[in-house]
């Protein structure tokens, strides 16, 4: 696979953005759960 490095180093970036928007939506939904 041509430029390795560099996809994985994107797909990691990607990663911690997916990883941080489900933290988030998680939070999000714990809280909906608690007020409701």
């Amino acid at each position: 696979m041509a430029g390795e490095r560099a996809s994985s180093t994107s797909e990691k970036k990607c990663l911690d953005e997916a990883k941080k928007r489900l933290t988030h939506f998680i939070r999000l939904a714990n809280d909906l759960r608690f007020a409701g």
